[in-house]
C-alpha cells in the first residue's frame, strides 16, 4: 500500500520540531558570489534565478539584500542570474537591485526550502502585455482631499513561479496611470509623511480607476545609545534594526548604525516600534515593542559580549559495533547562564577525532554522519547539558549505530468499538532507541487498513485518529502500542480497536486590553487524547514517574505546539501557524497542568494556552473565521456557515450598483436587493453581523437559501432565492467581501444571476 506524501509530511513536521537541535552543515558553492554559512534546522534554503521581465534573459551579477530575523546579509547572483542563500525560518524581506532596472522588494514568510525567481523590469517601466490593464486613478489627502504629488505606486503579481513588478509615481494633481496585465495585482501606495495603504485586486477589465486617499502621519524621531554592558562603553558600528507597525495593520522596517559615539538616531512616524540590535562579537539583543507617541523617543541597549574561546569539547565518534572511526559533523550547542546561545561545529578526521573550541558555560552535542542514525544527548541522556568550565576539556566519545535497511511490512487495521473501520487515521512506528531518525509512518483508507515498513528493532505505533476540534467536538481515544519486530517480510498486528472519546471542554476567554495588546486564554481538557500525548511524551522525554521537569518542558513544548495545532480544532491552529508565521516564540506562554509521562497512566490532562499579543492586528489574522448571516423578513432555510469581522472597521472602497444597494453603520453591512433585478417582491435584506472576534486569512464563501416574504408558487413548488457571501482576506489584513444574489427554484433548474454586488474593502480602525 502506498503512505500518502501529505502524512508524511506531518508526520516529519512532529517528529522534527519537538527537538531543540539547530543540525548545521556547510552549503557547498560554485561560481556564486554568496554568503556560506552554517545551515541550521531552523533556517531553509533560497534560490532561483534573476531574469529580464521581458526577454527573460539572466541578469547576471544582480545585488541581493535579505533581512531574516539574524540581519541583513547581501549577495550577488552569478553569471547565470542564480543566487543561493540559507535563511532562518520566518519573516523575511527581500529586495533585488540591477543597474537600469527597477528595483524589487518582497516580503514573505519562509517556511521552507524554496525556489523564488525573480523579474525585474527595465528602468523605463515599459513592458510590453499582449492582454493588458490600465490602473490609473488619484491620490489625495485624505483630511484635505488635496493632491498627494510624487507619491509611489507600486504594482505586484505573480506569474509562472516568478515575482513581478512595476512602480510609477503621482503627478503635480494626484493623478498616477500604471499599465499591468490581467492578475491578481497587489497594490502599494506609499509617500513619505503619509501612511502607506496597501490593496489586493483582481481585474478581468482592460482599464480601472482606483482612487486612494492616504492620511498623513505624524513624524517622530527615535535615538538612543549602545553600550557594552560590562564597561558601559559606546559601541561603534552597531547595526540598528527597527520593525515598526501600527493599529491599522501597517508595518515597516529600517535600520541605521551607530556612530563613534554609539549613538543612533531615525526618523519614523507614530506607531509602535522593537530594536534588535547586531554587532559582532557582542551577543544581539532586542528590546520589547514600545510607542512611539512623542516628538522625540529614546531607547538605550546594551550588547553583551561574546567570552573567549579558552575551553574545549573533543572525543572520538566511533562505529558501535567493529570500532571503527566515523567521518562525521559535530555541532555543540553551547548556553551560559544569561540564556545566550550559540552553536560550534568541527568535523572528525581520519582517526574520528573532533575538537571545539568554546566558552565557558553548559554544552550538548548533536552528532550526524551518512549511513548511521543521529546521535544527540537529547535523545540519550535525562541531562543533555554538561557543564565546561574556564580552561576545562570535556570529552565526549560517541558510538554510532549503522542504519538498517527497511525490511518488514506492518499491517493492520484501524477500527471503532463497533467494528467499523476508521479512515484517514494516521499511524506513527517510532524506533525507540533512535527516536530522531528511526520514524516510520502511514495513514489508513476506507478500510480502515494500513502498511509501514520499518527494520527490525523495538518500535512503539501511535494511533492518531482525527479527534476532537472545534467543528468536530468527538472523537476516539488514541493507542500507544509496543511492537518488537524480529522477522523480515510481514507482520499482520489485526485490528487496533479505538473507542469513541466524550466530547472535549473548550473554553476561551479573550481579553481585549487595548489597541496595543490582547489576552486569549484557552483552556482544553485533552481527557480524549491522552494516551497519544503520554505515548509521545514517554518516548521522547518521559521518565516514567508522572512528572516532567524544567529541561524536560523545553524538550516537549515543541512538540506539545503540533499536537495543539493537530488536535485542538482551527482556533489554535490559526494561533500557532507555524513556520512562526503570524507569531512568534515569546508571545506565548504554556501551562500543562497533569502532563505524566508514564504511557500506563490514566490521568486526564488539561492545556491551559495563554497568548499575549502585542497587536490586535495580528489577532485579526489569526481568529478563527465564522460569520453570521440573518435575513431581514425573510426565513432562512440553510446555513452553511459563519463568518466574524472586526468589531470596528473602516471602509477603504465600496460601490453600490443600481441593483443592490450596500448600507453600513457601526455594526453591520446590509446588502439590499431592489425591485429592478427581481420580477418577485422584494426579498427583503441580507445582513452581515459585525462580531469582535477577528478573522484569519481566508477565502470563505458562504451560501444561504432565503424564501421572500411573499412566497411565488410555480406548479406547487416554491421558488427561493440564494445569497452567496464572499470573504477573502489577504496576509496584510486587508478584508474582500463580496456577494451575490440569484433565483433558485425548489427543484434545482437554476437560473442566471441577477445582481452582483461589488467588492467591499474594509480594514482594522474605527468606522467614520
Amino acid at each position: 500500500m502506498r503512505q500518502k506524501k501529505n502524512f508524511g509530511k506531518f508526520l516529519w513536521k512532529i517528529i522534527f520540531t519537538i527537538l531543540i537541535i539547530k543540525i548545521a552543515t556547510t552549503i557547498a558553492t560554485s561560481d556564486v558570489n554568496l554568503i556560506t554559512e552554517n545551515h541550521h534546522e531552523d533556517n531553509i534554503v533560497l534560490q532561483g534565478y534573476i531574469i529580464d521581465a521581458y526577454n527573460k534573459m539572466p541578469l547576471k551579477y544582480a545585488h541581493i539584500h535579505l533581512r531574516d530575523k539574524e540581519g541583513w546579509k547581501d549577495i550577488k547572483c552569478d553569471k547565470k542570474g542564480y543566487y543561493f542563500i540559507s535563511v532562518s525560518k520566518g519573516e523575511v524581506a527581500l529586495n533585488v537591485d540591477k543597474k537600469g532596472y527597477e528595483s524589487f522588494y518582497y516580503s514573505f514568510i519562509a517556511g521552507e526550502d524554496s525556489y523564488f525567481n525573480v523579474s525585474l523590469i527595465n528602468g523605463s517601466g515599459e513592458v510590453p502585455y499582449n492582454d493588458g490593464l490600465v490602473i490609473m486613478g488619484y491620490v489625495l489627502d485624505a483630511k484635505t482631499s488635496d493632491p498627494i504629488v510624487n507619491a509611489t505606486i507600486k504594482a505586484s503579481w505573480r506569474e509562472n513561479g516568478s515575482y513581478y513588478s512595476i512602480t510609477n509615481y503621482t503627478d503635480f494633481t494626484g493623478f498616477y496611470r500604471i499599465e499591468v496585465p490581467k492578475h491578481e495585482i497587489s497594490l502599494h501606495v506609499s509617500k513619505n509623511s503619509y501612511y502607506s495603504k496597501y490593496m489586493h485586486f483582481y481585474f478581468e477589465n482592460n482599464s480601472t480607476w482606483i482612487n486612494v486617499s492616504l492620511y498623513p502621519a505624524k513624524e517622530v524621531k527615535l535615538c538612543g545609545y549602545v553600550l557594552n554592558s560590562l564597561n558601559r562603553e559606546p559601541i561603534e558600528n552597531a547595526y540598528v534594526e527597527i520593525q515598526w507597525r501600527n493599529e491599522l495593520g501597517e508595518y515597516n522596517w529600517y535600520h541605521c548604525y551607530t556612530n563613534s559615539s554609539g549613538f543612533y538616531n531615525i526618523n519614523l512616524t507614530e506607531g509602535e516600534t522593537k530594536l534588535e540590535v547586531y554587532r559582532t562579537g557582542y551577543f544581539s539583543n532586542e528590546s520589547t515593542w514600545f510607542l512611539l507617541q512623542s516628538n522625540l523617543t529614546w531607547m538605550n541597549i546594551s550588547l553583551d559580549p561574546e567570552p573567549l574561546r579558552n575551553s574545549f569539547v573533543c572525543g572520538y565518534v566511533r562505529d558501535s559495533i567493529d570500532g571503527k572511526p566515523v567521518d562525521a559533523d559535530i555541532n555543540v550547542m553551547w548556553r551560559d547562564e544569561k540564556g545566550h546561545e550559540k552553536w560550534f561545529y568541527d568535523e572528525t578526521n581520519s582517526s574520528g577525532f573532533y575538537n571545539i573550541s568554546v566558552p565557558a558555560g553548559n554544552v550538548s552535542i548533536n552528532v550526524e554522519a551518512e549511513g548511521y542514525f543521529s546521535y544527540s544527548l537529547f535523545i540519550y541522556n535525562t541531562n543533555y547539558w554538561h557543564l565546561v568550565k574556564d580552561n576545562e576539556t570535556l570529552w565526549l566519545n560517541i558510538s554510532m549505530d549503522k542504519k538498517l535497511p527497511p525490511s518488514t511490512i506492518v499491517k493492520g487495521r484501524i477500527v471503532d468499538s463497533s467494528g467499523k473501520p476508521i479512515s484517514n487515521a494516521g499511524v506513527i512506528i517510532v524506533d525507540t532507541k533512535h527516536p530522531f531518525n528511526g520514524v516510520f509512518g502511514g495513514e489508513t483508507n476506507y478500510m480502515g487498513e494500513f502498511e509501514v515498513v520499518v527494520y527490525k528493532g523495538h518500535f512503539k505505533l501511535l494511533t492518531v485518529a482525527k479527534i476532537s476540534s472545534i467543528a468536530y467536538p468527538t472523537g476516539f481515544y488514541n493507542k500507544v502500542i509496543d511492537l518488537n519486530i524480529t522477522n523480515y517480510g510481514e507482520v499482520n498486528i489485526g485490528d487496533i480497536v479505538l473507542e469513541k472519546a466524550p466530547k472535549d471542554s473548550v473554553n476561551v476567554d479573550i481579553n481585549f486590553n487595548s489597541w496595543n495588546s490582547i489576552d486569549i486564554l484557552i483552556h482544553y481538557n485533552l481527557i480524549g487524547n491522552a494516551a497519544l500525548g503520554r505515548g509521545l511524551a514517554d518516548i521522547f522525554v518521559g521518565d516514567g514517574n508522572g512528572k516532567i521537569n524544567e529541561t524536560e518542558k523545553n524538550a516537549v513544548l515543541e512538540l506539545w505546539k503540533e499536537i495543539k495545532k493537530e488536535f485542538l480544532g482551527d482556533v489554535l491552529e490559526g494561533l500557532l501557524n507555524v513556520d512562526n508565521k503570524l507569531i512568534a516564540i515569546d508571545d506565548l506562554n504554556l501551562s500543562m497542568n497533569g502532563f505524566v509521562g508514564n504511557v500506563n497512566s490514566t490521568l486526564p490532562f488539561e492545556l491551559t494556552l495563554r497568548v499575549h499579543l502585542n497587536s490586535i492586528t495580528k489577532f485579526l489574522k489569526l481568529c478563527y473565521s465564522v460569520a453570521t448571516v440573518t435575513i431581514t423578513d425573510s426565513k432562512i432555510l440553510d446555513l452553511t456557515e459563519k463568518i466574524h469581522f472586526p468589531q470596528n472597521f473602516s471602509i477603504k472602497r465600496y460601490v453600490s450598483s443600481s441593483d443592490v444597494n450596500v448600507s453600513l453603520d457601526t455594526q453591520n453591512i446590509t446588502i439590499k436587493a431592489t425591485n429592478k433585478s427581481f420580477y418577485q417582491p422584494p426579498i427583503g435584506e441580507i445582513e452581515i453581523l459585525v462580531n469582535g472576534t477577528g478573522c484569519a486569512p481566508a477565502n470563505i464563501s458562504s451560501i444561504v437559501d432565503i424564501c421572500p416574504t411573499n412566497l411565488n408558487e410555480s406548479n406547487g413548488k416554491y421558488k427561493y432565492l440564494r445569497a452567496t457571501v464572499q470573504l477573502e482576506i489577504n496576509e496584510e489584513g486587508i478584508y474582500a467581501l463580496s456577494a451575490m444574489l440569484s433565483d433558485t427554484p425548489a427543484f434545482n433548474e437554476g437560473r442566471v444571476v441577477f445582481a452582483t454586488v461589488p467588492q467591499i474593502y474594509f480594514s482594522k480602525g474605527v468606522h467614520n
